[in-house]
């Protein structure tokens, strides 16, 4: 009972230390964890999409892709970012002919995206953000209208017609603090846990 009671405050010692040990470092680098650090991801299209392209997607696949005027969604990236992490966006940009846009959708708290299409759940009342790409050039999108734990989507939107050539390379920024980045790279990156802050969360 005796070797058991002392194992225990042995253990309760070791434990005590290692909290003060991370406490002073945390302490110490207090303005290093408060940092602002990124998270990054890419994506580059090109081309442009007809009428009868529509058509055919419809046809062979059922899917009916979200259409603005003369303008059709050809995919996006939703996102959900957590309190205290932000967003923006470059674009880099070479247009030959014609323009594309690419909008941002707030789809509300609470969203589930699962099993459906855009064409479901997309309208221009959920609009929060639209910029229509004419010229070649490197645009910053400034995202810091999107609100903490709301879902929002990034689409392109594709001009209908052959009336259009153009290519884009798109990088997404997420800054988070830099203690939030460690959560998410040593918790969160637990088998039984999920990541909080950076990426696509739901």
């Amino acid at each position: 009972m005796k070797k058991k009671k002392k194992s225990f405050i042995w253990v309760l010692i070791i434990l005590t230390l290692l909290t003060a040990t991370a406490a002073i470092i945390v302490f110490k680098n207090k303005e290093w964890f408060l940092e602002t650090v990124p998270y990054y991801s890419e994506m580059e299209e090109s081309g442009f999409r007809s009428e009868e392209n529509v058509f055919a997607e419809t046809y062979s696949t059922g899917e009916k892709r979200y259409r603005e005027g003369d303008f059709v969604s050809g995919g996006g990236t939703w996102f959900c970012l957590r309190e205290g992490v932000s967003m923006d966006m470059q674009m880099n940009v070479t247009i030959k002919k014609g323009s594309f846009k690419v909008a941002v959708y707030d789809l509300g708290k609470n969203f589930d995206i699962d099993g459906k299409l855009p064409s479901q759940y997309l309208s221009e009342d959920i609009k929060v953000y639209e910029e229509e790409y004419t010229e070649t050039g490197m645009y910053q999108m400034d995202l810091s209208m999107v609100k903490p734990d709301e879902t929002y989507m990034i689409v392109y939107l594709e001009p209908l017609g052959g009336e259009a050539a153009y290519s884009y390379r798109s990088t997404e920024k997420l800054y988070v603090k830099r203690w939030q980045y460690l959560y998410d790279a040593y918790i969160g990156s637990l088998p039984f846990l999920k990541t909080k802050y950076g990426g696509n969360v739901n």
